[in-house]
């Protein structure tokens, strides 16, 4: 074992004694924080980095991480032997992955969503469109249930998914969820005030994916996966604060 492996497992014994229920990987003692920063897809090519944005797609995030974890090990090969701990890679799926990245977070919304579809039952009607950046209160929630005559805990992970998503377009900027904002709009799945429909067609249109295929955005991932960490992301502008930036989730 590399004494980097060895280090790493050390901290991450102290990080799951130290950090609480939460297991934040943000915490000072965290072995992740030093790659809070890392972009999954870093490394990524071809069929892979395809496969990477179709399971985010989809909402198959524990597959997604395992092909995250690869890339990652990848990149830091010293690292390998602690991961061969499985309580490793199941915290780096579970608390960097699906709680941290990007990429994680829209993955379990999607997952989410794909939830709602499943579940919902036959007398649930049309849903209606989820105004955003919107509320999590709790008994806003049990309010529209009863007006829609829709369950409340599919309501509420329907807005919360999109909500997440809007968070990742508006305060990451994140082109995927920039994406999703755009074709939500298009079917009438949420409501943007005509502010925010501006700021998505503005940046849609300075990172060249108004109009464009999906192959497109794969491509603009990958220079962004790309770039030296020092670097603006590419097709970089002035982010408009929303509101979710400024009063959180």
């Amino acid at each position: 074992m590399t004494a980097e492996s060895r280090a790493f497992l050390d901290a991450y014994e102290t990080w799951v004694l130290r950090s609480g229920r939460e297991l934040d990987v943000a915490h000072p003692e965290s072995p992740f924080r030093p790659y809070l920063d890392w972009r999954l897809h870093t490394g990524l090519r071809g069929m892979d980095l395809r496969v990477f944005f179709d399971l985010q797609e989809g909402g198959w995030c524990w597959e997604m991480a395992m092909l995250a974890e690869r890339a990652f090990l990848h990149a830091h090969a010293d690292l390998r032997a602690a991961f061969e701990d499985v309580w490793v890679s199941i915290g780096f799926t579970l608390h960097f992955v699906e709680k941290h990245t990007r990429a994680g977070l829209r993955c379990k919304a999607k997952e989410k969503l794909s939830d709602v579809m499943v579940k919902a039952p036959a007398g649930t009607g049309s849903w209606e469109p989820v105004e955003l950046p919107g509320t999590a209160d709790a008994d806003w929630h049990a309010a529209e249930s009863a007006r829609l005559g829709q369950p409340v805990d599919l309501l509420r992970k329907r807005r919360d998914a999109y909500r997440t998503l809007h968070r990742l377009a508006f305060c990451e900027d994140y082109p995927p969820a920039l994406r999703d904002m755009e074709t939500y709009l298009a079917v009438h799945e949420i409501a943007l005030s005509e502010r925010d429909r501006a700021h998505v067609r503005a940046r849609m249109a300075a990172l060249g994916l108004t109009g464009k295929a999906y192959e497109d955005l794969l491509f603009v991932m990958k220079a962004r996966a790309d770039d030296p960490p020092q670097a603006a992301p590419s097709g970089a502008a002035v982010i408009r604060p929303s509101r979710a930036c400024v009063t959180g989730p």
